[in-house]
């Protein structure tokens, strides 16, 4: 249960990434330092999701529910 509400978190913190580099983007338009750090972190957050998706299914704590996967 730990890892779905981790990910869910890091999924939040990404889209507030996302958010305060549009911010940054329309307030700033010229700093392009703070827009790649705060690409930087989106990127470390996007691998990181992958990382405990991939960890959580090869662990078994995830499984796939799909309707196309074949498995219910």
């Amino acid at each position: 249960m730990w890892l779905k509400i981790l990910i869910i978190f890091l999924i939040v913190l990404m889209l507030l990434s996302l958010s305060g580099t549009l911010y940054t983007l329309f307030r700033f338009p010229n700093d392009s330092k703070a827009m790649v750090y705060l690409l930087t972190v989106r990127i470390c957050l996007a691998v990181l999701i992958v990382c405990l998706l991939m960890y959580g299914y090869f662990s078994g704590q995830l499984n796939m529910a799909a309707p196309w996967s074949g498995h219910y």
